[in-house]
């Protein structure tokens, strides 16, 4: 039975959280964001993202900045 942790889980990107950005690539899931002039790697909840969309940062899960289409 495992009990402990393995590796690190803090928050790679806590800074990201409720940014917008821009997709700079098609995210399908994942794929590469333009955020605060920096680029990032992203995953969106599911959906496509099409390049060029307007992103906001929903949630940071581990090393994982995930994102959704801005409204």
């Amino acid at each position: 039975m495992l009990t402990g942790v393995s590796g690190n889980l803090r928050n790679e990107h806590p800074e990201l959280l409720q940014q917008m950005g821009m997709a700079v690539t098609q995210l399908r899931p994942s794929g590469a964001a333009l955020i605060n002039g920096r680029r990032v790697d992203v995953v969106s909840e599911g959906q496509l993202i099409e390049k060029g969309t307007p992103i906001k940062v929903v949630a940071i899960e581990g090393m994982r900045v995930v994102v959704r289409a801005a409204p």
